[in-house]
């Protein structure tokens, strides 16, 4: 359990079941069932998440302003994962 909350693994972003088991040389279940006792969800994370791109604010202006100043007739179209809300 302290390996899931206080350590990040080498490459992804969250542990699975999987590398947390082969770090820990103990059986996936066993991760399983400790995650589960304990309700920990690692791939539920509630933090927010900063790009590593170099020009990501410079993005995030260029899209705000879209939002924010929106040109007479213009249309907005959203590409991104369907969340299911409007």
């Amino acid at each position: 359990m302290e390996t899931t909350l206080r350590e990040t693994p080498p490459n992804p972003t969250h542990w699975s079941i999987r590398t947390l088991a082969a770090h820990l040389k103990v059986a996936p279940a066993m991760v399983q069932r400790v995650w589960r006792e304990h309700d920990l969800q690692p791939h539920r994370v509630e933090t927010l998440k900063l790009s590593n791109d170099l020009r990501f604010v410079e993005k995030i202006i260029d899209a705000l302003g879209v939002y924010l100043r929106l040109p007479e007739h213009a249309m907005v179209f959203r590409r991104g994962r369907d969340t299911g809300e409007p």
